[in-house]
């Protein structure tokens, strides 16, 4: 009876875990306030590599703000990782799992 009760008890632990980060998304004011940051970073960006790259400025921007903003893109993919997504957790599976083990 103790075992279940540890075992209960690490589940419930998981649980909380969860709905915590479930419960704290990121703030909407500061994914916006990235997003402008980085995009008045990638405008002024060409301005300061002009002179050391010349014309090469062009498709290094490119791959520079291509990479930030991907970067950009995926926190704000995983800042909710529980849904129905194909990157997200598989929680059905997950709870699946856990109950026929729970029946065992």
């Amino acid at each position: 009876m103790a075992s279940l009760n540890r075992l209960l008890d690490q589940l419930v632990e998981c649980l909380s875990r969860c709905e915590r980060l479930l419960a704290a998304p990121m703030p909407k004011a500061y994914s916006i306030h990235l997003r402008h940051l980085l995009l008045l970073y990638c405008l002024a960006l060409p301005f300061q590599m002009v002179k050391d790259f010349q014309w090469w400025t062009i498709p290094v921007v490119r791959i520079v703000s291509f990479g930030l903003f991907g970067v950009e893109a995926i926190g704000l993919e995983i800042e909710n990782p529980f849904g129905y997504d194909a990157n997200d957790f598989p929680m059905d599976r997950l709870c699946k799992k856990l109950h026929n083990d729970t029946e065992e």
